[in-house]
């Protein structure tokens, strides 16, 4: 060390005759402020007559009295020692056009910007995320038609409050990322949908008023109770406050309303069934009864229809009426039987409107067990004595067929479960239908609508299932949630689905 400064030898190979570098690198302290010129190279034998250039032009740059030996000789010193010119391999940075530019359209269309380093983690990170938007940007729209669907058991949608007594009614919420639970010991609680927290909202308990069914109104911000009691109460999820409704003008104190369902159409508009066989439709503004819809047996079942247009009831002998409620006063227009059918027990209509399902409890058929492996059988066919079948069978009708029929032939015939199926609701993208029974466990399936099977891998291979009491999917039919009497309320993701 001289004069305050740092000094590195090294020598650069070459042959014996070629003139020997010895240079010196001088780096000044930290403490002294860097200069312009604190870098320099030091030669200790005399200046070369090349200069250090490409080496597509080292022999040009040499003087003319330099021999073709001395080219080799630069060659030699200024090569670098890892290079092979037996294994040389041209790179060329090759730019397809603008039409095939595939990396091009990806990075417009996700809006991602990608620099032109040739970092590799940075590539690779680039490549996944534009194979993952490929993948999704070509899988089909449909439900894929195979005997196995993509689902997954994730924790229970209700884990931080475990119900004491039987989950009546499950639902989601369609403005924001919820899902309610209400249970026959009077709670009611909501939960943050996500699949991993499930993080309780709120809960609340309704004392006296065991609760039989619960639904959010259409717009998501509040919430329709009925506990078996002759009125029906109002939630409202922004101020946490209870409003009672009086009891219904023409009703007796020993009526029950035991089901409610709000109507997408009309957001303000409610139907709720008794305990026999009427229907009242109820404005949820003034809270009073609108009109009454009456059967001639007693109700098992009903649901709204073509986005709220039709209400359709199913009473205990197989027949339906249809309610036509686009006119101030609903009346009934049509009635149809269920094929086959001597106890409906369950009905439901698609988001579309284009079906209608029966869910039936006893059948006239010596033959039902002798159905497909797929779970559907041909009931035009079956001809025998009455038998008090133990199987589920639920028939599925175009909604077109059964305004023009008294007696319509279901398009599609599902026997799957071997207990009376009391659960029918349909996908939001009307590509599945869940059926379920409350009469015995894991008596729950998916039925294809398109493919016309049941999917092989629900529930037995995605998790015990207790006994269903309700079900539910959510607004972009990603999740499914399934009520049981034990309190919990199994929560599902279907990964073809990415919306909540």
């Amino acid at each position: 060390m001289f004069n305050n400064h740092f000094y590195l030898f090294f020598s650069l190979p070459g042959p014996l005759d070629s003139p020997v570098l010895h240079s010196m690198l001088r780096f000044a302290r930290k403490s002294k402020p860097l200069e312009e010129k604190e870098f320099e190279i030091v030669r200790s034998c005399e200046p070369l007559e090349y200069s250090l250039e490409p080496s597509s032009s080292k022999c040009e740059s040499v003087s003319e009295h330099s021999s073709p030996e001395r080219c080799a000789i630069q060659d030699s010193v200024l090569k670098p020692a890892w290079t092979d010119d037996d294994g040389g391999v041209v790179q060329e940075d090759y730019c397809p056009i603008s039409v095939l530019d595939i990396r091009n359209k990806i990075r417009k269309r996700t809006g991602v910007e990608v620099s032109d380093s040739s970092d590799d983690d940075s590539d690779a990170q680039f490549s996944v995320r534009c194979t993952t938007k490929i993948l999704r940007d070509d899988k089909s729209a449909f439900l894929p038609d195979t005997n196995v669907i993509e689902i997954r058991r994730v924790f229970d949608a209700n884990r931080e409050r475990i119900s004491m007594a039987s989950i009546s009614s499950v639902d989601f919420n369609s403005a924001f990322q919820m899902l309610l639970t209400a249970s026959e010991d009077s709670t009611l609680a909501m939960f943050k949908v996500d699949g991993q927290e499930n993080a309780l909202l709120r809960d609340r308990v309704f004392e006296k008023f065991p609760l039989s069914s619960a639904k959010f109104t259409v717009q998501g911000d509040r919430i329709v109770l009925t506990g078996n009691t002759n009125n029906f109460r109002l939630y409202d999820l922004q101020t946490g406050t209870e409003t009672r409704a009086a009891s219904f003008i023409g009703s007796t104190f020993e009526e029950i309303l035991t089901n409610c369902q709000v109507s997408a159409r009309q957001p303000n508009l409610v139907a709720l069934q008794n305990s026999a066989n009427k229907v009242y439709l109820a404005d949820l503004r003034s809270l009073e009864k609108v009109s009454t819809l009456q059967a001639r047996g007693r109700i098992q079942s009903y649901c709204f229809a073509k986005e709220g247009t039709f209400l359709y009831t199913l009473d205990a002998s197989g027949t339906v009426f249809v309610f036509d409620l686009r006119s101030k006063s609903p009346r009934m227009t049509h009635q149809w039987v269920d094929e086959a059918s001597i106890g409906g027990a369950a009905i439901s209509g698609s988001p579309d409107g284009q079906w209608i399902a029966c869910g039936l409890s006893l059948i006239f058929s010596s033959r039902l067990h002798q159905s497909t492996s797929s779970g559907e059988a041909d009931v035009h066919s079956y001809t025998g004595k009455f038998l008090k079948s133990d199987s589920g069978f639920v028939n599925v009708y175009p909604s077109s067929k059964v305004i023009q029929s008294t007696h319509p032939h279901p398009d599609k015939s599902i026997a799957n479960l071997r207990s009376r199926v009391n659960l029918v609701t349909f996908h939001p993208s009307n590509e599945m239908l869940c059926i379920g029974s409350s009469e015995q466990s894991a008596a729950v399936r998916l039925y294809h609508m398109h493919g016309r099977h049941v999917f092989d891998n629900f529930p037995v291979r995605v998790g015990r299932l207790g006994v269903a009491s309700s079900i539910a999917f959510s607004p972009g039919g990603k999740y499914m949630s399934v009520g049981q009497g034990n309190g919990r309320a199994a929560l599902y993701s279907i990964a073809h689905y990415p919306n909540y």
